[in-house]
């Protein structure tokens, strides 16, 4: 056996023993902080993280990084997105819980049952991810940071990731879901989200 057979090895056994202690560790962090923070603010940091993983991943594809450098990236994004919230999370708190949404999202591959509610989260996590995308876009200056340049940036990205998955929507039905986001997230920044029914 090689030395670059046996490392290989060696790596993926590592890595198959510390995959549940991350998860374990990201899933714990999870239900102490569902204790200090509420709902909201947890399901925020969630949806964050969870985008930031997303973005970080398609940036890997295209600037052709690799694991550490995305992980990187994915933390780098989550830390920005959370300081603009005004959420403050300890550094290895953010590394354990951007390592279990890596794991969750890429070990779980398989698609959802087409129904109508599974469309309905698909373009709910769309618009989200569209909107985050492109306010972080305007920030690196990937796009220019002006509000109709960064509607228009999520606009193509919903209906491109959409048409992937053969759902068609409205051009006008997608604006009006991302200025609802927009404003959801302005009113949680501040504390002044209505209740939900």
């Amino acid at each position: 056996m090689e030395l670059t057979e046996f490392l290989t090895l060696l790596a993926q056994a590592l890595l198959v023993i510390a995959l549940p202690v991350l998860i374990a560790a990201g899933i714990q962090w999870l239900r102490l902080q569902a204790q200090r923070l509420g709902d909201e603010r947890l399901a925020t940091v969630e949806r964050i993280v969870s985008t930031a993983v997303a973005v970080a991943e398609q940036t890997g594809v295209l600037e052709s990084l690799a694991g550490p450098e995305k992980r990187q990236r994915a933390i780098s994004i989550a830390e920005d997105w959370l300081a603009e919230r005004n959420i403050h999370m300890e550094l290895d708190d953010l590394v354990n819980v951007v390592e279990a949404e890596v794991v969750r999202q890429f070990q779980n591959p398989s698609a959802p049952a087409d129904t109508p509610a599974a469309r309905q989260e698909l373009l709910e996590k769309a618009v989200e991810s569209a909107v985050l995308a492109a306010e972080q876009s305007g920030l690196a200056g990937l796009i220019e940071n002006v509000g109709r340049e960064k509607k228009a940036y999520a606009l193509k990205m919903v209906n491109d990731y959409l048409s992937q998955y053969g759902v068609t929507v409205p051009e006008d039905l997608v604006s009006g879901l991302i200025e609802a986001t927009l404003l959801r997230y302005k009113l949680a920044a501040r504390g002044q989200l209505p209740p939900e029914s």
